[in-house]
């Protein structure tokens, strides 16, 4: 079992709009999640650095629960359960969402969303590798160092690590 293997617990293809016929120059993946910080990097990305000949990559990764199966009973497996597959549908459905945004503002567009399951920086930078991205965005939640060393910062860690551009544009408070 590989470093990759143990981290990829489920990965689905939840939407997907390309082209054979009409070749990418560019991979970008725009790192998703709920908050206003992702729609503003996803929002930013579109208006100011894709282009129509792109294949973008929408990916968003939700954590494995920390309690684990190994230990439940019945019951508590059962729920764990149910937490999983309420985390698995809020995902495709973001997915879904920020996809439909594309294809309604940059029909031309290229793009792939994707729904991952484990530690969200890690997930981000294998799917990076794994499709040749060129690009990978993601939002900042704009913690301070303090926060940051006790939250654990997602973009501070693919900025360290990624191998190809990393994109976080900062959100300005109005």
């Amino acid at each position: 079992m590989t470093g990759s293997d143990i981290h990829h617990f489920h990965r689905d293809q939840v939407v997907s709009h390309t082209n054979k016929l009409h070749p990418t120059l560019r991979t970008v993946l725009i790192a998703v999640d709920a908050s206003k910080y992702a729609h503003h990097a996803f929002t930013w990305t579109l208006q100011n650095l894709c282009k129509p000949t792109d294949l973008v990559y929408v990916v968003n990764v939700h954590t494995i629960p920390l309690h684990g199966h190994l230990l439940a009973d019945a019951a508590h497996k059962a729920h764990l359960d149910a937490v999983e597959a309420g985390l698995e549908a809020e995902s495709h459905a973001l997915v879904k969402k920020y996809c439909e945004v594309i294809r309604k503002e940059a029909p031309e567009m290229q793009f792939v969303g994707l729904s991952l399951r484990g530690h969200v920086g890690q997930e981000l930078l294998d799917r990076a590798e794994e499709v040749g991205c060129e690009v990978l965005v993601c939002g900042t939640r704009g913690l301070t160092a303090l926060g940051r060393a006790a939250m654990g910062s997602t973009s501070e860690f693919l900025v360290h690590y990624a191998s190809m551009a990393v994109v976080v544009p900062k959100m300005t408070e109005a």
